[in-house]
């Protein structure tokens, strides 16, 4: 009950909202009462009648309403509102009292007839709100109750005034039940509201605590598998004979599948949270298209299979949407096919789809020659943790998430992932995007190729010595000094005395974390106000990247990280000397 008082200014409000939202019903309702009992009480009486009614329902009870706020408490106002529809109801019944009085048992019948009307309007109109309802029932009842009691003294016969009596029971009994049934509705849909909020609270908490769960093991697995990256590539580089480059190759390529699989994890989180961010900006669309073939035609020789690409000349060449997200489709579909295909080839169709909208749709389609699929198969092919069999998940591995993740991503950009495939004939997967065509940006960047900073002074922060140590094994070759620091108060404080040419800034670090520092080391008069700084993350969505770059990072490289893409990211910002874009900061996939 008291969850329900809680709601009945809400409950009020609707209801005389709601009576007084026919303004010329209502007045044509009135003329009408007053005309028909004009010949019982009098034009001059009837007049009056109408007046006073009017003035009360449109002109005091709109004022009430409009001041509520001015009252000390919701309570004041909610007494003052009652006193009010029970003041006004009274008023509106008072022409059947005058009638009765003096119209005598013909009167009482035509006021027995109005106040049931009248009844009957205010249990429809009241619906959930208990004040709204006894406030204007109770001197309508009142007036039924007497009407039929002076019945007996205007007639001999009791017949009739049982008649009006009996009807007047059953009135006042109908009301009651049509207003405990309102009541009932009412407190249902309290609990069932607060029973509502409770449950969105709970399931807000339960996504915050496994986003944060998430971001916890997400920073804690990255951490590992960059320093074996960095060990791997470091003892390939320095080992002479090709046992060991082998062995160095063998714990590279397993780092970076421990990277995929977290990967697709924390992707399948963010889907499932409504976390995940698409961007949309112009890239070239051909180019990314054989850059994917490039990635993997090694792949396809190694196999004596065949690659080809058809169409990419009649789709427009710059688009606008996610180029990262279409790559990540893109390398789960060739990954996909090629765990199935061993003899023929893949081909890759490019081509566009007029669907009558005013924008045309990209389609690309990857067709194999492998085993293909049965209907059942293909039927459960995009549900995560889902592969064709045991016998898959023991010859290919991985988590049967792969597809699931790319149909979820071409969903988010606005298109759609199928699949088609004759068992024992290949498959074709068909991607439908809406990649509009764009136009190309003033200045292209140049890919940078094995680029190798020399000469420089960096600092590197970071709240991880296994980090701290594979950033070392990195860059320590090509810079003339490496400074590492572990955590952000640290690296203020270096920054502030001593000169860099380069930051590296972990963002996730206890205390100062990285985007506080970089906004105070961007604020703050020093020798490195300027100094262009690389976020280190293992959060890159769109939002990530506008917040570091509203911070003042001048790009962001993603972990786990790999020597290469983190060279090639340090030269082309060092090549862009330190002017801040306005621009979120680049994001390379290490």
């Amino acid at each position: 009950m008291a969850a329900l008082q809680a709601h009945e200014i809400e409950y009020l409000q609707e209801a005389t909202a709601r009576s007084r939202s026919d303004l010329r019903g209502r007045r044509y309702t009135f003329v009408a009462i007053a005309a028909t009992f004009t010949p019982l009480v009098g034009w001059t009486l009837a007049l009056a009648w109408f007046v006073a009614v009017l003035i009360s329902s449109e002109v005091v009870g709109p004022a009430l309403q409009k001041r509520s706020h001015a009252f000390p408490t919701p309570r004041h106002w909610l007494a003052v509102e009652a006193a009010y529809l029970a003041i006004n109801q009274t008023l509106i019944g008072a022409i059947g009292l005058a009638a009765a009085l003096r119209g005598g048992l013909w009167g009482v019948v035509g006021a027995q007839f109005l106040l049931f009307c009248l009844a009957l309007l205010i249990t429809s109109t009241a619906r959930r709100s208990v004040v709204y309802y006894y406030a204007a029932i109770t001197p309508t009842l009142a007036y039924l109750v007497f009407l039929a009691c002076f019945g007996f003294t205007l007639t001999a016969d009791p017949g009739g005034p049982i008649v009006l009596l009996v009807g007047t029971i059953f009135l006042i009994v109908h009301t009651q039940q049509v207003a405990s049934a309102n009541r009932t509705t009412a407190i249902k849909l309290v609990q069932a509201r607060a029973e509502a909020e409770a449950s969105t609270a709970e399931a807000e908490a339960s996504t915050a605590a496994k986003s944060a769960f998430v971001a916890m093991v997400s920073h804690e697995l990255r951490t590992p598998i960059s320093g074996i990256l960095a060990g791997a590539e470091e003892l390939g580089r320095a080992a002479s004979d090709a046992a060991s480059r082998s062995n160095a190759a063998l714990v590279t390529q397993s780092a970076r599948m421990m990277r995929l699989l977290l990967n697709d994890l924390l992707d399948l989180s963010k889907l499932e949270a409504g976390r995940m961010d698409v961007e949309t900006i112009a890239f070239d669309l051909r180019q990314t298209l054989l850059d994917t073939l490039r990635f993997w035609r090694p792949e396809v020789r190694r196999g004596n299979l065949v690659l080809k690409l058809e169409g990419a000349r009649h789709i427009p060449q710059w688009v606008m949407g996610d180029p990262t997200r279409l790559r990540q489709i893109l390398n789960n579909l060739f990954s996909n096919a090629l765990k199935f295909t061993v003899r023929g080839g893949l081909i890759l169709r490019v081509g566009l789809r007029d669907d009558g909208s005013s924008q045309a749709q990209v389609v690309l389609e990857l067709c194999d020659t492998g085993s293909g699929m049965s209907e059942e198969q293909v039927g459960r092919l995009f549900s995560a943790f889902e592969q064709l069999g045991a016998s898959t998940a023991r010859a290919h591995g991985g988590t049967g998430l792969g597809l699931h993740i790319s149909r979820e991503f071409a969903r988010l950009m606005g298109g759609d992932l199928v699949a088609s495939s004759t068992l024992g004939h290949g498959s074709t997967f068909r991607i439908t995007l809406p990649l509009h065509a764009a136009e190309p940006p003033a200045t292209a960047e140049a890919p940078v190729d094995d680029a190798r900073p020399r000469g420089i002074r960096l600092l590197v922060v970071d709240d991880h010595q296994v980090n701290r140590q594979a950033f070392a094994l990195m860059l320590q070759p090509f810079c003339d000094e490496l400074v590492c620091v572990p955590d952000g108060e640290g690296a203020l404080t270096t920054l502030a005395v001593e000169r860099f040419d380069l930051v590296l800034m972990d963002i996730q670090m206890p205390g100062i974390g990285g985007v506080e520092a970089i906004r105070r080391l961007r604020s703050t008069p020093g020798p490195n106000q300027g100094t262009a700084v690389i976020a280190l993350t293992g959060s890159a969505s769109p939002a990530d990247a506008a917040t570091y770059a509203e911070a003042g990072a001048n790009a962001m490289v993603i972990k786990p990280v790999e020597a290469r893409e983190l060279l090639g990211e340090i030269d082309r910002v060092l090549g862009e000397g330190s002017a801040q874009d306005d621009a979120p900061p680049k994001a390379v996939r290490a």
